[in-house]
This record gives structure tokens, sequence and C-alpha cells, in this order.
């Protein structure tokens, strides 16, 4: 069997979204899987070329890993191949993300052997739209990093919040939980800052986890403290955040909203604690023991190996081929 990966990004990109594609990429690249395309890199002409080497996946002897969402271009091409041995890799769904019908995905899924989604909730969602093939879950991204000098994390009441601070409009409201202190990570935005809301500045993806200084990791998204509300809001019932493996390496305790599709897996492996309302916050580490906090740690420390060693991208994989045996 021939296995490919079609690399469609922007190799120069320094956000979570590129950080994700480019760590699959190495990953499947230390597994011995060549790269068909790299899109970005080179010419028009070589572009084309390699583009036309696609509609030749289908034969029965191929398989390629797409990681999507990817170009317009070459979504038409692979659309033509019928699917025939092309696993997706899915990191976003730009539909539910933006508010409209999951069906403008499901036209790219639709004749597709395998995907390889987020988790269950996700899984079950695309189950319900009518997609009849092969659904892998990952469970949780990998993180390739440079070497993390070891930090003691110690039970205080700093959270730490890393990623796009402009879309997170709940940033605005901090104010209000004036008995926390939040270190802000990501490019900057205008914030009113005060001596409980700092901003740390932003890092590469491969430094960024030494640099996070801090008790716990935020994942929360949308517009409001009472819960993740808004398009950005709703979208955290779906994905796994990016900013879950950053936190997991960087062993940082997690809080996450308790309805978003990450919880199970924070709860399940104890890593950290779910909550309806930002306003719980302080309630819930006032009374944390410090040996539960320390537990946090430890359980963080078991996932970050896996997460270092590309464990989770490889497992998926491995299912993904395995359906065609």
């Amino acid at each position: 069997m021939n296995i490919y990966q079609l690399e469609d990004y922007d190799v120069q990109g320094v956000d979570a979204g590129s950080k994700a594609r480019i760590d699959v990429c190495q990953i499947l690249h230390e597994q011995g899987i060549e790269a068909l395309l790299h899109h970005y890199e080179k010419s028009r002409l070589k572009r084309l070329l390699e583009s036309i080497k696609l509609t030749f996946i289908k034969k029965k002897d191929k398989r390629l890993i797409v990681q999507y969402p990817i170009s317009r271009w070459n979504q038409k091409i692979l659309r033509r191949s019928k699917g025939q041995g092309i696993i997706y890799l899915i990191h976003d769904l730009q539909s539910i993300r933006c508010g409209r019908l999951l069906q403008e995905d499901l036209q790219n899924f639709t004749s597709m052997d395998t995907l390889i989604v987020h988790n269950s909730v996700m899984a079950k969602l695309i189950r319900q739209t009518g997609f009849q093939g092969n659904i892998i879950e990952l469970m949780v991204f990998d993180y390739l990093s440079n070497p993390i000098p070891w930090q003691q994390r110690k039970l205080t009441k700093e959270i730490v919040y890393a990623g796009n601070l402009e879309k997170s409009h709940f940033i605005s409201q901090l104010h209000h939980l004036d008995n926390l202190i939040f270190r802000l990570y990501g490019r900057y935005i205008k914030a009113n800052q005060s001596r409980h809301i700092l901003y740390e500045g932003a890092y590469p993806a491969n430094t960024l986890p030494a640099a996070l200084k801090g008790s716990f990791g935020l994942i929360w998204d949308g517009d409001d403290l009472n819960g993740c509300r808004g398009l950005n809001g709703e979208y955290m019932r779906y994905n796994n955040p990016h900013k879950l493996s950053l936190y997991i390496v960087s062993l940082l305790p997690i809080i996450t909203w308790s309805k978003a599709a990450i919880a199970p897996f924070v709860i399940q492996h104890n890593i950290g604690f779910v909550v309806d309302s930002l306003t719980e916050i302080e309630g819930r580490i006032l009374t944390m023991h410090s040996s539960t906090y320390q537990l946090y740690v430890d359980n963080l420390l078991r996932l970050r190996d896996k997460l270092l060693m590309g464990m989770y991208t490889k497992q998926a994989i491995t299912k993904a081929l395995h359906v065609y045996e």
C-alpha cells in the first residue's frame, strides 16, 4: 500500500491552526508517509502538476491523508476522485463555527472513505447528517515542542488564557472577577489591563509552553462569563480547541465549560475541573486542597509524554489505514 499526505497549509503561520497542521505533517513524515504537495511553497506550474497527481490516488493500492479544511482547488480535485482511499483528518468545521448548516462541510465528506474527527460529539453530529463512511475519534491533538524546561506548578489564583484574544469577547468582562489573576497570551488587543488582568505577549507555538506562567489554563470562548455563548462559544460543544493540547504539555490543569465537548476528557483523565460560569472559579480554587492540584499535574505529566511523541495522531492514522486491510 502506497500512502501519501496532502500538505495544504501556509507553513509561515504561527497560530494554533497552523501549529496543529504542521505537527500532523511532521508526525506523518516521521512515519515514512510521503508528502504529495506543498501548496504554498511551489510555483504555480509545480502546484498544477502535483495537483494532477491527486486524480490518480483512487487507485486500489494508494491512500491519501488530507488535513481538512483544504483549498477549494484541491477540494474540487478530490471530489472528482470519488473519495476512494482518502482519509480526512478534520481540524475545523467552518460551517458550524460560522453559524451555517453542517451540510456545507458534509458536501465535501460524502464521497470520502474515512473521517478522523475530534471527539464522540463531533462524530455523532456528522453521522446524524447522513455520512456513511468510517469515523475515527482523535481524542486530543498532539503537540510537538522544543524541550520544555521543568516548571513547578503551584496552586494559586493565577489563570492563563492563550489564543486568539481578539475573538474572545468575554475577556472584556474579566474585570468583574477581580479576586483572580488572568495572564493573557496572544496577539495584542486593546484591553483594560489592571493588577489582575495582565497581557504577557505573543510567542511562537513551539516556545509558548515554556513561557506560560500561572496555575490553571482556561479554555473558554464566546461573549459571556456565564457560559460559552455566541457562535464561537457554541462551537465548543463540538470541537477540541488546540489550547487543550498546549495546556497539557505546559502542565497547566484545565478549567473549561461544563458543556464543552472536551469536558468529559478533562474529567475522565482528572486533569482539571469544569464550571458552568467563570464566576464559580474562585470558589473552586479556594476549596481545593494542594494534593488535589498536584494530582492534576501528575496526570497531565502522563498525558504530556504521549502528546509530545505524537501518539494520538499515530493511533488514529493506524486505525484509519486498518480499515483498508
